[in-house]
């Protein structure tokens, strides 16, 4: 469902790519300033939302077919999206 944009390198694949000149770092660029108190003057507080613990009984099929949709990487997730959808579209 997401998709990350990280990729992973061996130590011996990036001193390949810096010597092919495909990655640069300026030891001598200078230290940009402090952003100063200004940055959170407008700054508010918010709590994250809490979840609450359910126990939900699930027919076969249902939790099949969210298992099968999520790669088996977290149908749970999934499954939260549906009821979040719900209340989004009825507010």
């Amino acid at each position: 469902m997401s998709e990350t944009n990280s990729v992973s390198y061996l130590l011996e694949q990036l001193q390949e790519m810096q010597n092919r000149g495909e990655i640069f770092d300026n030891l001598d660029a200078p230290i940009g300033t402090s952003p100063g108190p200004d940055l959170w003057a407008d700054a508010v507080l918010v709590e994250p939302m809490s979840r609450k613990p359910v126990h939900l009984r699930l027919h076969a099929e249902v939790y099949d077919r969210f298992f099968k949709q999520s790669g088996s990487m977290g149908p749970i997730k999934n499954m939260q999206q549906v009821p979040k959808a719900y209340l989004e579209a009825h507010e």
